[in-house]
């Protein structure tokens, strides 16, 4: 026989039931899942929710490959063994002494006669049946000396030699126009001169040898083409015209001893105050 219980003894039944509930919840939050419940590699990447992951969720060792890197890049790797060398690179501009060829007329060269050549292996004086009746030269009027004091002149050294029985190498002169109007033979023109077969110890050379001859190492003389006077240290005839102003480099064979000679001119080094220093070769 079921009895009908009074209205507030079912109210506390339901409070006491609910208590029930709620104590039971509490009792299952502290049981959550933890890795002994989960099978090992069973989790993957779909289970992680994108950019949840920190540096810190790494170990210290992966976390320390990417610290520092920007965007995807990866840690940088070894680096490498040093690879095999590369071919060479083409040839540099050529420098301020590069060596200038001149083997024809022009650049402010030029032959004072007929029997002077520019040859492709040398300018060449001669031959001349009578080399103290006979001879030619060998001119250069560039911009870089014309003009130019004497004193300016650093270095002139040029390489020769002859063939023969006169035993008379080229001879070298500078000469000097002070008035600008051309050498004339005026006044105001003069030169001067460095001839081989004056030098202290006699550096004419023996016929067929190529002599380096250096002017301003050497004693020369001052409007005294025909050696009437003692040679003096080129330093000393500077140091007394030192502000005479260059008309010309002039290189020359013949009109002097006797004999018959085919001389030769190989090269021609100068340097001059303001101006880039200057190799000529005169053979190919």
């Amino acid at each position: 026989m079921i009895r009908t219980m009074p209205r507030k003894a079912l109210v506390a039944a339901a409070v006491v039931a609910g208590l029930v509930v709620a104590g039971g919840g509490a009792a299952g939050a502290r049981s959550l899942i933890t890795g002994h419940d989960i099978k090992n590699g069973s989790v993957t990447g779909a289970d992680i929710r994108n950019h949840s992951l920190h540096l810190v969720d790494l170990d210290r060792h992966s976390a320390a490959k990417l610290k520092g890197q920007k965007g995807d890049r990866g840690a940088t790797g070894a680096t490498g063994p040093r690879g095999p060398a590369g071919p060479a690179g083409p040839a540099g501009a050529a420098g301020r002494d590069a060596v200038r060829v001149v083997t024809a007329p022009g650049g402010g060269f030029s032959a004072s006669n007929t029997r002077g050549h520019f040859t492709a292996n040398g300018f060449t004086f001669g031959p001349f049946d009578d080399s103290g009746a006979q001879g030619s030269s060998l001119v250069y009027e560039g911009a870089d000396v014309r003009g130019k004091h004497l004193g300016d002149i650093a270095e002139l050294t040029y390489s020769a030699g002859f063939h023969g029985t006169s035993n008379d190498p080229p001879y070298i002169r500078v000469f000097i126009d002070n008035n600008g109007d051309g050498f004339t033979g005026a006044a105001d023109d003069h030169d001067v001169i460095f001839s081989p077969s004056t030098q202290p110890g006699g550096s004419v050379g023996t016929a067929g040898r190529l002599i380096k001859y250096e002017v301003v190492d050497g004693t020369v003389r001052y409007d005294d083409d025909a050696g009437n006077a003692a040679d003096q240290p080129w330093d000393a005839v500077v140091n007394a015209h030192n502000t005479d102003r260059i008309d010309s480099i002039v290189i020359s064979a013949g009109f002097s001893l006797p004999g018959t000679t085919d001389s030769f001119l190989n090269s021609l080094r100068y340097e001059v105050n303001g101006s880039a220093p200057s190799v000529v070769s005169f053979s190919r």
